[in-house]
């Protein structure tokens, strides 16, 4: 009874990672860039403007 160790999927005899590691790991996306400050100050901006405007519209009794 000898036992292979040439399986595909070898997840034993390797430690548990670190906290720190896979945190880490999950945390980095790639997906989006990081905004710059002034991007933001500028989003923010814009979505307050839009808010307003549809406040505004509300108070008048439009829908939309």
């Amino acid at each position: 009874m000898t036992k292979s160790k040439s399986t595909p999927d070898n997840k034993k005899g390797k430690p548990t990672p670190k906290r720190k590691v896979a945190e880490a790991k999950s945390k980095s996306s790639i997906l989006s860039p990081a905004a710059s400050r002034s991007d933001k100050k500028r989003l923010k901006e814009q979505t307050r403007l839009r808010r307003t405007e549809a406040r505004a519209a509300f108070m008048r009794g439009d829908e939309n």
